[in-house]
């Protein structure tokens, strides 16, 4: 890729990160008030051109979208969220294999009045949300999301959250994670999760125990490690699958361009626990101010 070419994508990227947070900064402006317009926005649109080899499939491409407009002052007032892509509407294979590296994609909502003084009073961080899922048709959401962390020592700690929410198209669902956690050092953290989930038009629940290890190379360069279990309670309790994988991911750019790959081996029920081996391969970019 020649410079000049290079200099035109940077320039279109920057460009649609501005339509994209004015956008947000306009929309909430019309449910919050003029002094939103003014403020910063966490809006953002992710876009990624992902392949992934399988041994009996060959490549198939994936790519991958997520956009959120972010609503500071609309949250603050109704609690009102838009975005395309909630973790609510995945499977717990879904959520728990794919993007295991990415950062947070969800701005804090802040919840107001009661929600607050409960929060005070019993010590957990309560958020409640109202939101538009964005696919044709339009699929409005309400949720409600309860936290709450111990520190078991210097550096264990240990983490609970529930979640209760209800989609036009899925009905209500319920999560609960369960997480020990351990900074080993500046470079190096381990998570053990737990999580259930229950969802109205599913079969039963969904289980999922993952146990991973994030390392931290440099400024630019991560990994993260998992072994993981994965459950269901229909026709009756058992294993569905088995998975270890390893996701690298590097910075190219700046702070919006990103190299991910993920070899994995799954051992699915389906398969009679044999070896599915995977790579997925590809490029991410992150439309923000």
């Amino acid at each position: 890729m020649t410079e000049r070419s290079f200099s035109w994508i940077v320039d279109q990227r920057n460009a649609w990160s501005n339509r994209i947070g004015s956008l947000g900064r306009n929309i909430d402006g019309f449910f919050g008030g003029k002094e939103a317009e003014l403020s910063a926005n966490g809006s953002f649109m992710k876009v990624g051109l992902f392949g992934v080899w399988r041994k009996e499939e060959g490549i198939d491409p994936e790519p991958r979208f997520k956009f959120r407009l972010d609503l500071p002052y609309t949250q603050d007032r109704f609690k009102l969220v838009i975005e395309n892509d909630p973790d609510e509407t995945k499977t717990l294979a879904e959520k728990n294999r794919n993007r295991v590296l990415k950062e947070n994609e969800t701005t804090n909502t802040t919840s107001t009045g009661f929600f607050r003084l409960i929060a005070a009073l019993k010590e957990w961080k309560l958020k409640g949300d109202l939101g538009i899922k964005l696919e044709i048709p339009l699929d409005p959401f309400a949720r409600a999301k309860a936290e709450k962390e111990w520190a078991l020592s210097d550096t264990w700690a240990f983490r609970v959250d529930e979640s209760i929410y209800y989609y036009h198209s899925d009905g209500w669902g319920h999560t609960s994670a369960f997480y020990f956690e351990n900074a080993i050092s500046d470079h190096w953290f381990f998570r053990s999760k737990s999580e259930a989930q229950w969802v109205d038009n599913r079969d039963g629940w969904e289980f999922a125990e993952v146990l991973s290890l994030s390392q931290k190379i440099d400024e630019k360069r991560a990994m993260n490690h998992q072994l993981g279990w994965l459950g269901e309670s229909r026709p009756n309790p058992r294993t569905s699958a088995y998975f270890i994988n390893t996701t690298y991911r590097q910075r190219l750019y700046s702070d919006w361009l990103f190299l991910e790959s993920t070899p994995e081996l799954l051992f699915p029920r389906d398969d009679n626990f044999k070896p599915n081996p995977s790579l997925t391969l590809g490029i991410e970019m992150i439309f923000s101010e």
